[in-house]
């Protein structure tokens, strides 16, 4: 799977939040997700599901998820995982693993 599709399918996404400024009803308090809207936090990092649950009502709130930014955070999360992995794989060697390899003994203990 690509990084585009991880991106899209993803559960954490990088999104922008609106405060959106064109009621449809006052009363009511609709807003029109199409009318002026003002930029209130800029590349958040969030869940999707909280993304779509948020949107789906016509409150004054509006997030708007970047996908490029999105590709690039878990294209990120990706080498930050490989780094953590190597880390902990180097955390777990022993002394009698690390004089082995001193010596120039390839055989490491499990």
């Amino acid at each position: 799977m690509s990084t585009k599709q991880d991106a899209e399918n993803s559960a954490m996404v990088v999104a922008r939040k609106y405060r959106l400024l064109s009621p449809i009803s006052i009363k009511n308090g609709t807003f029109d997700k199409d009318g002026a809207k003002k930029l209130i936090h800029d590349n958040k990092i969030v869940p999707r599901e909280f993304v779509e649950q948020r949107n789906s009502f016509d409150n004054n709130e509006l997030y708007v998820i970047d996908k490029k930014a999105t590709e690039l955070y878990l294209k990120q999360r990706e080498e930050q995982i490989l780094i953590n992995q190597e880390k902990a794989k180097k955390d777990k060697l022993s002394v009698s693993d690390l004089v082995d390899a001193i010596k120039g003994t390839n055989n490491p203990k499990k």
